[in-house]
């Protein structure tokens, strides 16, 4: 594949092992040499180069999902930079991965802030991991942007250096309660959550479950699946309990713990499912509740807005929505995913998307500032994006991205999305 080469290089350091490590290497283009701690690109890593970290974590995230976070990241780096770089100088993308104990997220953090001085950082963090990472970009004083986690208590003690690019856990519940609350007669239909043991499944049904009385709308019941093997969610540390798929939050389905929930959902007769699982697992409900008879409208975040999802949801008898990734929207998201199309053999998956906006919003500031730590994070407060791939991109006081949310219709999608060029 031929690319137009630009001052922009790439530096891979330690800490990035089996699958995922391999995918990563995979992404950085075969035909360059890499090893632990040096560079990977055509240019020489120089002391005047502006630095940008990025944390991969494998645990949280399939090797799909590492790769297309990278790949977005890539994509809107080559374009901010340019032939020149930024203000003349090259950029450096420091790539770390995140593996061990919950603790190894802010090591990692400290190491790209303090060791190889980036000016910024990128990627995705959750759980306890996540607010020790804040403790160590406020000390070091370096924006942390994160591209993809709907984890809404890292916003909750406002550190002003933290920004979230996607929308979190509580505006993705207010869209969903929303649109079920839409067109409603008077009184609530029959709700019921299901989730998994993931860490971001916990907190986005804690988010729902918390948001709903607001809409007018009641929780008759919510029905956990014990037999999902438990993602590490930083509080006690470790690794996953098994190997790892899906999109979302990462933990494995399986037939004994949907079965788990299509039993409380035999019993709890609900009007509307909604559902904080992988998209896998959430695959796997549809199947099993089409074949009891079960047919409640289903809706879950964004994290299921995934092809493979949307292509079982649309062959169930009840309707199924769900949060709609923004750049399934917009003109830019299009041209997104057709430049990711030409790169790489697919359309922008919705991590792809996200971290390609938030790379680019983090390199404006960047420029901004003139590199200056300090007023990166205030240039990057004042972003306004109104036509960013995946819509408006804006962030309040506490970081959070603000700005519209959408539900829609697994049925709809197709049709939004082929409409986005006359957007």
């Amino acid at each position: 594949m031929t690319r137009r080469v630009s001052r922009m290089h790439f530096v891979l350091r330690q800490t990035a092992h089996g699958l995922f490590a391999g995918c990563i290497a995979v992404l950085l283009l075969l035909c360059v040499r890499s090893s632990s701690g040096q560079q990977i690109g055509s240019q020489p890593d120089g002391q005047d180069s502006i630095r940008v970290g990025l944390i991969l974590d494998p645990l949280e995230s399939s090797p799909e999902e590492g790769a297309a976070l990278l790949n977005g990241s890539r994509m809107a780096l080559e374009e901010a930079s340019g032939i020149d770089g930024l203000n003349g100088q090259p950029i450096s993308l420091v790539v770390r991965s995140m593996e061990g104990a919950w603790g190894s997220g802010s090591k990692q953090v400290a190491s790209l802030a303090f060791d190889d001085r980036v000016v910024a950082i990128l990627g995705t963090l959750s759980g306890r991991s996540a607010h020790l990472a804040e403790q160590v970009v406020t000390k070091a004083g370096v924006v942390f942007a994160s591209t993809w986690t709907s984890d809404h208590t890292l916003s909750r003690i406002n550190i002003p250096w933290f920004f979230s690019c996607m929308p979190d856990g509580v505006a993705q519940a207010r869209a969903l309660a929303g649109k079920i609350s839409e067109g409603r007669p008077t009184g609530s239909p029959r709700i019921a959550t299901v989730r998994d043991e993931a860490y971001d499944s916990r907190l986005a049904e804690q988010a729902f479950t918390s948001v709903a009385p607001g809409r007018g709308l009641e929780i008759t019941a919510r029905i956990g699946a014990s037999g999902y093997p438990s993602q590490s969610d930083g509080e006690a540390g470790g690794a996953a309990s098994s190997a790892t798929s899906g999109s979302g939050p990462n933990t494995p389905s399986t037939a004994a713990a949907v079965e788990i929930l299509v039993q409380g959902l035999r019993l709890a007769k609900p009007d509307v499912v909604v559902a904080f699982l992988n998209a896998d697992g959430a695959g796997h409900l549809i199947e099993r509740m089409e074949a009891e008879g079960m047919h409640p409208d289903l809706y879950g975040p964004m994290w299921l807005a995934t092809d493979g999802f949307i292509k079982e949801a649309r062959g169930r008898t009840g309707g199924t929505f769900v949060v709609v990734p923004g750049h399934w929207l917009t003109r830019a998201g299009a041209e997104l995913d057709r430049k990711y199309e030409t790169l790489f053999g697919v359309a922008a998956p919705a991590v792809a998307a996200y971290t390609y906006d938030c790379t680019l919003a983090v390199t404006t500031a960047i420029r901004s500032a003139g590199g200056r730590r300090s007023d990166i994070r205030d240039a990057l407060s004042r972003t306004n994006f109104p036509d960013a791939a995946t819509g408006a991109l804006t962030f309040d006081q506490a970081g959070r991205r603000v700005g519209r949310v959408s539900v829609e219709s697994v049925h709809d999608l197709q049709i939004l999305r082929a409409g986005r060029a006359g957007r």
